[in-house]
């Protein structure tokens, strides 16, 4: 008997780094979760730990790369990107000198965290770390790096959600399925 199902399975085999980085931001596949606004396009995107580790070292071993994961067996990472809409950097909408500029960096840097959590059924959790990758408005857009670690056994659905309180769009909520989150990932090389 076949059941219908709208799922797309997870391809967890992969020829190697470039072939993981294309099926994780492909947005068809369900990593990447967007929100789109007026000026304003909001991605979280989950990676994958193998993904992470080899953008530090891309020649790490299938069996390297299975011990690393083991070690940080209960951290999940996230890429949080802000886009803005007509090519600029966002943080022109909200500040167009130089003081206000440092302002938002430093919130970035150093408050943005307290409202980054990580929600299931069972608990929520702040983020452990945010990163912020600070561009001096060079790019259109503005990237961070968001860990949640010490989370064990993610049964269901999971939300992350940001408090947006620097655009005004309130709290952002992006929805993953557990199957991506548990996902286990091989490399063939």
């Amino acid at each position: 008997m076949l059941l219908a199902c709208n799922k797309k399975s997870i391809r967890k085999n992969f020829f190697n780094k470039q072939d993981l980085s294309d099926y994780v931001f492909d947005e068809s596949n369900g990593f990447v979760k967007n929100k789109s606004f007026k000026n304003i396009k909001f991605e979280m995107t989950f990676l994958p730990k193998k993904l992470i580790y080899l953008k530090n070292d891309a020649s790490l071993t299938n069996n390297q790369l299975d011990s690393l994961t083991k070690i940080e067996n209960n951290t999940y990472y996230f890429r949080y990107r802000i886009y803005g809409n007509d090519g600029q950097s966002p943080i022109y909408y909200v500040s167009d000198d130089y003081q206000g500029y440092l302002q938002l960096n430093d919130y970035f840097g150093y408050s943005f965290h307290k409202k980054v959590i990580l929600k299931t059924k069972k608990f929520q959790k702040k983020a452990s770390h945010v990163y912020f990758i600070s561009d001096y408005g060079l790019v259109p857009y503005l990237d961070f790096l968001l860990v949640f670690d010490n989370i064990k056994d993610i049964n269901d659905e999971i939300i992350i959600s940001i408090n947006d309180e620097v655009f005004g769009y309130g709290i952002l909520n992006f929805y993953f399925d557990k199957e991506i989150v548990n996902s286990k990932i091989k490399l063939n090389s």
